[in-house]
């Protein structure tokens, strides 16, 4: 063969091996693309499978989680507890003509139910802040649907209705009693967070106005003794209740009457004590006004110089015998002198003598000494003279 001959012959030999190792090769590629689709596949639907599964598994979880939070199952026991439950938080809240009914129930598809109920009552806003707190504070599947608020004429109240809805599983609790665990649905922490944000913005009242304080002054009182002091304090809202507290750093031994305003403080020490004395309505916001007052306290004085107290007046009697008694004689007998007193009401007649006592009605003495026609005597410490034929009342006082 010549040379030429068998370069072609190569040549077609080269030709047919690549023509037949490119038809293999497109062959297996088909298979393995084949079978490289065949596993995509498979592994799409596993990847699905286990979405689904997990998805079913999350769905469980939160049924389960619904389910904590659920009413009891049983339909009687959750609208007679829940209707309790919420009955109690009307009555913690204060409202007054208050009223908590249930009203009706609708299936939600295969389930559970919703249940309905309508709160009604009258109170203040701080009130409502706190009912609508406690209803939301707790972890339930409920809400408020409807809240409808109208100021009272005259009142400083609001009349309240709101419907509230529930939801009870057929997963739910098999106890009757309602759940009261804490949720985590509210967006401030505590109940006095929400009354600073909603009550101080008095939403259906004109502003509010600050009482006006008096009666408050300084003091100064001795040792021992107490001061008293009532603050007066006047709102010019007639709806409006004051109260009244002390502002200051407590002081042992002073204190202040809410109601009234009375301010009593017995100090325990000598000198000189402050005190602030706030009065605050009941409006919204709350207005408060303040008042400072110095109590000076000092020694007590020196006690006044002794004055002997003034001896009564004898007392005079109604009918007073010493007032008909009559000296009728001035004798000597033996040497020793004697007076005779007659008592002319009973007809006697005292003999008496020097050192002796009597008595003739208001007159009550002791003969100190006999004259000639009269005689001294002492009666209440001081000495008297009565002449013969004088009457004993009438006696004369002697310097």
């Amino acid at each position: 063969m010549k040379q030429n001959e068998r370069l072609l012959a190569i040549g077609v030999g080269s030709m047919l091996v690549l023509i037949v190792g490119y038809y293999f090769y497109t062959s297996i590629d088909a298979s393995f693309a084949s079978k490289r689709k065949r596993i995509d596949e498979l592994e799409s639907q596993i990847s699905a499978q286990k979405r689904e599964v997990l998805q079913g598994r999350q769905a469980e979880l939160r049924l389960e989680e619904l389910a904590a939070r659920s009413l009891p199952r049983n339909s009687s026991e959750a609208e007679v507890g829940y209707k309790n439950w919420l009955f109690q938080l009307v009555q913690k809240a204060k409202l007054t003509d208050q009223d908590v009914a249930f009203v009706t129930r609708r299936p939600l598809d295969d389930i559970g139910e919703l249940h309905t109920f309508t709160i009604a009552g009258k109170g203040s806003i701080d009130q409502l802040v706190q009912l609508l707190y406690s209803i939301y504070e707790v972890d339930l599947l409920h809400r408020v649907s409807k809240l409808t608020i109208r100021p009272v004429k005259d009142s400083k109240n609001l009349s309240i209705q709101m419907t509230v809805e529930a939801i009870s599983l057929v997963g739910g609790p098999d106890s009757s009693s309602i759940s009261t665990n804490p949720g985590d649905r509210m967006m401030l922490s505590s109940l006095d967070e929400y009354r600073s944000s909603i009550v101080g913005r008095n939403l259906f009242g004109p502003a509010n106005n600050p009482p006006k304080l008096s009666g408050v002054s300084d003091q100064r009182v001795a040792i021992g003794r107490s001061v008293e002091v009532t603050a007066k304090a006047a709102d010019p809202d007639p709806l409006d209740k004051v109260s009244y507290a002390l502002a200051s750093a407590s002081v042992e031994g002073a204190k202040i009457d809410p109601a009234t305003g009375k301010f009593t403080f017995r100090p325990a020490k000598v000198g000189t004590y402050e005190f602030e004395i706030a009065a605050s309505d009941d409006g919204a916001p709350v207005a408060t006004v303040k008042s400072k007052m110095k109590v000076t306290v000092t020694d007590p004085p020196p006690p006044p110089p002794y004055v002997p107290p003034t001896p009564p007046p004898t007392a005079r009697l109604a009918f007073d015998h010493a007032k008909f008694t009559v000296l009728t004689a001035v004798l000597s007998i033996s040497g020793q002198g004697e007076v005779w007193l007659h008592v002319r009401p009973t007809n006697q007649t005292l003999r008496l003598t020097e050192g002796q006592t009597f008595q003739v009605g208001s007159v009550k003495g002791v003969v100190e000494s006999i004259g000639e026609s009269d005689f001294v005597f002492v009666s209440e410490g001081k000495p008297h003279r009565l002449g013969k034929g004088d009457v004993l009342e009438q006696a004369q006082l002697l310097p």
